[in-house]
């Protein structure tokens, strides 16, 4: 089960980043950042909920990850393993309106 669930969670994880879209135009006009934790819960039915487990404190930011994750996860079909397996996993969204740093070009001082 573990492996269907890691395949699963894969998945996923892969949909979030094709379907994240554009940075949100208010919240970037604002300079609005922050990280939200969704939480992806399926019942044995095959059921799937997602919740905001924690706010990034600011509601477009949080009502963004919830609908980019609800969409991925409907996109994500159930892997055989884990039909009738209630399970559940996070996800977290990071807003940032600077970019990482690249690995490599980090500036010593």
């Amino acid at each position: 089960m573990r492996a269907c669930a890691a395949k699963f969670r894969s998945r996923l994880a892969a949909n979030v980043q094709r379907f994240k879209g554009r940075y949100p135009p208010a919240a970037g006009q604002e300079g609005l950042e922050g990280t939200a934790v969704v939480l992806v819960a399926v019942d044995a039915q095959g059921r799937l909920t997602c919740t905001l487990r924690k706010s990034s404190g600011h509601q477009i930011l949080d009502e963004r990850a919830l609908a980019v994750v609800r969409y991925s996860a409907s996109n994500v079909p159930m892997p055989e393993g884990l039909r009738g397996v209630a399970f559940s996993t996070e996800f977290r969204m990071r807003f940032s309106l600077t970019p990482p740093a690249k690995r490599g070009t980090e500036q010593k001082a």
